[in-house]
């Protein structure tokens, strides 16, 4: 196993931690929100760089992972969502 696979499998523990105990903040969310809201710009890319990752999926108290994002007012998350697609149209707890 290459340290990338080994740093995302940590990371998917840590999500499961929010899964069994979720807060209203983080409940239905995917890792990538989390760390989309946590702000955490080189964990972001590396959930971005794993295949089968939703970047669309709905969840948690802000709706979706571009406006957890968007809420935290960070630009580089923002704009690596978007260059990836991330559906602007998509609603969220606040409206699109």
């Amino acid at each position: 196993m290459n340290q990338l696979s080994e740093d995302f499998e940590r990371l998917q523990g840590f999500h499961d931690t929010f899964e069994e105990n979720p807060s209203s903040r983080y409940e239905g969310a995917q890792l990538l929100y989390v760390v989309s809201l946590r702000g955490c710009e080189p964990l972001v890319q590396l959930v971005l760089s794993q295949p089968g990752v939703d970047i669309n999926a709905q969840g948690g108290y802000f709706g979706n992972i571009l406006h957890a994002a968007a809420w935290r007012g960070n630009k580089a998350i923002v704009a690596l969502l978007l260059n990836r697609e991330a559906d602007v149209t998509k609603t969220g707890r606040y409206g699109t």
